[in-house]
This record gives C-alpha cells, sequence and structure tokens, in this order.
C-alpha cells in the first residue's frame, strides 16, 4: 500500500512538472554617444553637439518567453513581457492612449545567447514630450521636447559594447512536491531495507 501511495505522488508530481515561461534580464554597455541639444531662451537658440564614448551607458530590461514550436528561438508571438528602459512593450500598444505608444517591430532571442529586437516608444505630458526607438546591434535613440529646450542622445554600438544575458531562476510549482515525493521514496526503501 505504502509503495502505491509514493508511486501515485511521484507520478503526479512529475505529471504537473511542465514546463513554464522563462524569464530573462539582458543588457548592453558601453556605446558611442552623440548628444544634440537646442536651448532657447526667449530669441536666442543655442544647439551644442557632445560626441564621446560612454563605458557605462547601458540599455536593459527583461523579457519573459517561451519556444512554443521547439525551434531554439523565441520571437514576438512567443513573448508574454518584454520590458526595456521602462516601456513594459506589450501592455503598451501603438496608440495606447492619449499619453503614450509603443512598438515591437521584431524581436528574436536564439536560446543560445543571441538576442535581436526592433521597439520603438513616444509620449508627451503637456508641453513636454518624448519618443525613441531601438535597433539592438546599430542604434539606441532617445529624443525630448520642452518649451525650454529639445535633445537628441544617440547610442551607437561598437567593437567595445558588451553584452550580458541572464535567467531568472523561478522554482516551478512542482519542485516541491516531486523533492518531497522523492524523500518519501528514500524513506520508504531505507525502512524496508533495515528490516
Amino acid at each position: 500500500m505504502r509503495k502505491m501511495v509514493l508511486a501515485s505522488l511521484l507520478a503526479g508530481s512529475a505529471w504537473t512538472a511542465h514546463a513554464e515561461p522563462t524569464s530573462w534580464t539582458f543588457g548592453w554597455t558601453g556605446f558611442q554617444s552623440t548628444l544634440t541639444m537646442v536651448e532657447r531662451n526667449g530669441n536666442t537658440t543655442v544647439t551644442t553637439v557632445t560626441e564621446e564614448f560612454l563605458p557605462d551607458a547601458a540599455v536593459a530590461g527583461r523579457f519573459t518567453g517561451e519556444d512554443l514550436d521547439g525551434d531554439g528561438f523565441i520571437v514576438a508571438s512567443e513573448l508574454s513581457y518584454l520590458n526595456f528602459q521602462g516601456d513594459d512593450h506589450l501592455a503598451c500598444g501603438p496608440d495606447d492612449d492619449a499619453v503614450r505608444s509603443c512598438t515591437l517591430d521584431s524581436f528574436r532571442f536564439d536560446l543560445g545567447g543571441e538576442l535581436s529586437f526592433a521597439a520603438g516608444y513616444s509620449g508627451h505630458d503637456g508641453d513636454a514630450s518624448w519618443d525613441g526607438y531601438l535597433l539592438t546591434g546599430m542604434s539606441s535613440r532617445s529624443s525630448g521636447h520642452d518649451a525650454a529646450r529639445d535633445f537628441t542622445r544617440m547610442l551607437y554600438w561598437t567593437p567595445e559594447t558588451s553584452f550580458r544575458i541572464s535567467v531568472l531562476a523561478v522554482p516551478e510549482p512542482a519542485t516541491g512536491a516531486m523533492a518531497a515525493a522523492g524523500l518519501l521514496l528514500l524513506a520508504g526503501l531505507r525502512r524496508r531495507h533495515a528490516r
């Protein structure tokens, strides 16, 4: 009877253990930067352009997805979450509301580690507005405008740009049940050998 209960527990926990969507964090660091600033003061307009390499500049985010077709890639249709630079690009769609909108033009993650996507965002609040576009491996643009100034920052990928990606470890719900069933099975076997 005990063997049957243990076998049932083990089988039940194995049945409930199934693949879940996985989450990753990612980031690129180190970019060639061009910042164009236009400042207005009455009838005077001053434009400055600053070019420099920024070793600490970063483009980072997080995504969750599942390789539903088993081809070794996660594409846009297999994503359940994508956030970079503070915007959730799946919750915020094109012309989402009067304040902000987002686009996701392409997404591809090779489970071997390569990530590429293209996405944009825009928004406004009173006299202020902002927008940006990211094409990984090429450039990231962020722009802003208010009554006193306009700015555009371009970040360009270079050979010095580094990339990191890591899986967010989230234990599956059935892991605990499987561990408990395994311990019960071992305890039962040990007791049997003791007799």
